[in-house]
């Protein structure tokens, strides 16, 4: 028995989370950070066409496999546990008969007013002006919130 549980869409649904409830909230908070790190002096070190190379297949990487597979399985497990047409068992999903049920418009509000009020102070507080900058300049401008101290 559960009461609630927090996860992903596609993991929920490998994990078989429906055969023990039969009711998921859509609400997603957040992605599985995707990162590429490399020794910046060893990088240095390297031919320029070494770096030209690496810089490419990152972008590639993140653009074209990435992305892409997130956004496929978050869908897949959506679908597959509310038992779409459009579900594809391929990668271990398995097919439910849930109810899925969506935010609200005055939900999705909610959150981003306690993401904008609570969350990213504290955030803010941790990382520094420079960070807040950066933030604010990228990830702020693509969401609409504005980060600040």
């Amino acid at each position: 028995m559960i009461d609630c549980g927090i996860t992903g869409t596609a993991s929920g649904n490998i994990a078989k989370l429906p055969e023990v409830t039969s009711h998921f909230y859509a609400l997603n908070s957040g992605w599985a950070p995707q990162l590429r790190i490399v020794n910046a002096k060893w990088f240095a070190q390297q031919p320029s066409e070494v770096q030209e190379w690496l810089t490419l297949a990152s972008a590639y990487f993140e653009q074209e496999m990435a992305w892409p597979t997130q956004i496929h399985n978050h869908k897949m497990g959506l679908a597959c546990t509310a038992c779409e047409e459009s579900c594809e068992t391929e990668g271990g999903f398995t097919v439910y008969d849930s109810t899925v049920t969506y935010p609200t418009e005055a939900e999705l509000e909610t959150v981003q007013a306690s993401v904008q009020s609570h969350v990213l102070p504290n955030v803010a507080a941790n990382c520094g002006d420079a960070c807040v900058a950066d933030w604010n300049d990228t990830v702020g401008q693509l969401v609409g919130i504005t980060m600040s101290q």
